[in-house]
């Protein structure tokens, strides 16, 4: 049933699924498609001023299972529900305006304040890049893929060591 089994939901919504749709971008450029996405009603309730107002008891939506929402592109409305169940950011930088965006027209200002630094991160990152020489560009591109997990002093003394791990084995080969 998509409920938590029987438990009231927050604010006194019913935990009951709330099916909400979005435009999906599919690529093309061309016209887009209506996709549905669930959520709950009181986790979408208790986070946004802007669902609480639309799907409280006696409001426009109350009781309504299936609501289109024309405000918010797919990706920006899947990484918003990705946040409100996981209380974690998105930090896809082409997915972040989108969420930015999503998160200004459904009322949630922390996330608002969250996105806009997230995006000014971005843009202080980019920048960086552009004006950095091909050696720090590289450095900063391998740092953000987790490629480059230690410090220098650490990669130094894990270089050292494997150093003498490969001559004990050439030493040891010989004997």
């Amino acid at each position: 049933d998509g409920g938590s089994g029987g438990g009231s939901g927050a604010a006194g919504f019913a935990e009951s699924d709330f099916y909400g749709s979005s435009k999906s971008n599919n690529g093309s450029g061309r016209s887009q498609s209506w996709v549905p996405i669930r959520a709950h009603k009181a986790v979408l309730a208790s986070q946004s001023r802007y669902f609480h107002d639309m799907l409280g008891p006696g409001k426009p939506h109350d009781g309504v299972k299936d609501i289109t929402l024309r405000d918010a592109s797919y990706a920006g409305m899947k990484a918003l529900l990705s946040c409100m169940y996981t209380h974690q950011l998105c930090s896809d930088p082409d997915v972040l305006p989108d969420l930015h965006k999503a998160a200004i027209t459904f009322m949630i200002p922390a996330m608002v304040q969250q996105t806009k630094e997230g995006l000014e991160a971005v843009a202080s990152r980019k920048k960086a890049l552009a004006t950095a020489d091909e050696d720090e560009r590289l450095r900063v591109i391998a740092e953000e893929a987790n490629l480059l997990p230690f410090d220098s002093d650490e990669e130094a003394e894990i270089q050292a060591n494997m150093a003498a791990a490969a001559a004990l084995a050439a030493a040891g080969a010989t004997n």
